[in-house]
């Protein structure tokens, strides 16, 4: 695509860094160019994004959340959630009754180009292999040759279909039942795309568990929204990305270090001949470091007194 090869012609032309937001796919050849020119690169890719639900969440909150996040820019957002893991007890019912109905009267989005054949045929999989279409709004001809479609909310997904683990680039959303949050984590760490995720739940326990999820950035009781903070760092992890944008470390990362050593003084005591006293001296150098008490701190520092003195003596 564009983005592709505008940022293959500028490392033929010659940058210091290269900073992609783009697809999984165009990351790989946007990186088989910078392999060539040796051109340090940051990349924001794909997301798989999971929202985790605890018991005791705010249900409103959940679905005014999900509602945002799902139709966000018409569901092209790479951090819009792909997969809402859920408490497998009643108020998983409530949950997604009430999802529903805020989604049952949402309006169509457009899906883009590029994206509506792979979203159309990993929906289409799914079904035959026995989810479900909860709103049952689900049109393939349509988003084929339109590109349009309605939010998609799925159920009874085969835990290994691909459609749970690839960068859906639009309005769709898969809920997945866990006994227990660690199953939730689970889910979440074993998928390669783990760009976000968002955490709902009593805050306590909600932070918990995200200090537990290996993703780029984690919410708590929301989602999407803290990306536009510009004080947070934002970048992924496995088939999402590495490096940052934004905050104190993305302006590091569009920095390079130069270091310039000056050495003063007369003594360095490196370009001189090996001796006996050498072993002696940074032994105590390296005990008076480590030293946790001040009694051996004294001992060491007699070793570094008796080797500096050999070490002196050596060298008239």
């Amino acid at each position: 695509d564009s983005s592709t090869e505008a940022a293959i012609e500028a490392q033929a032309k010659g940058v210091d860094l290269v900073v992609l937001t783009g697809s999984a796919q165009t990351g790989k050849l946007v990186l088989h160019q910078s392999a060539e020119t040796l051109t340090p690169s940051i990349m924001e890719l794909s997301g798989v994004d999971a929202a985790v639900v605890l018991p005791d969440s705010d249900l409103d909150r959940v679905v005014d959340a999900l509602k945002f996040g799902l139709l966000f820019n018409s569901g092209a957002t790479c951090i819009g959630p792909r997969r809402l893991i859920v408490p497998n007890h009643s108020s998983t019912s409530a949950l997604t009754d009430q999802l529903l109905n805020g989604l049952r009267d949402a309006s169509q989005v457009t899906v883009h180009p590029a994206a509506r054949s792979n979203v159309a045929d990993l929906i289409e999989d799914s079904l035959q292999k026995g989810a479900k279409d909860c709103l049952g709004k689900f049109d393939a001809t349509s988003l084929r040759t339109t590109g349009k479609l309605h939010p998609v909310v799925l159920r009874d997904v085969p835990s290994d279909h691909a459609i749970l683990q690839s960068d859906v680039f639009a309005p769709v959303i898969s809920i997945i039942p866990v006994e227990h949050p660690d199953q939730a984590i689970q889910l979440v760490n074993e998928c390669p795309y783990r760009l976000a995720a968002s955490v709902f739940g009593p805050t306590s326990h909600a932070q918990a568990i995200a200090e537990k999820l290996d993703a780029g950035v984690v919410t708590v009781n929301d989602m999407v929204a803290s990306t536009a903070d510009p004080r947070l760092p934002f970048g992924g992890r496995g088939k999402s990305g590495f490096g940052v944008t934004r905050g104190p470390e993305g302006l590091l990362a569009m920095t390079a270090p130069r270091v310039i050593a000056t050495r003063r003084g007369r003594v360095a005591m490196h370009l001189s001949p090996r001796n006996d006293a050498d072993v002696e001296l940074l032994s105590g150098v390296l005990q008076w470091s480590n030293s946790g008490n001040w009694g051996r701190r004294i001992a060491a520092l007699r070793r570094v007194t008796t080797a500096a003195s050999q070490w002196r003596a050596l060298k008239k």
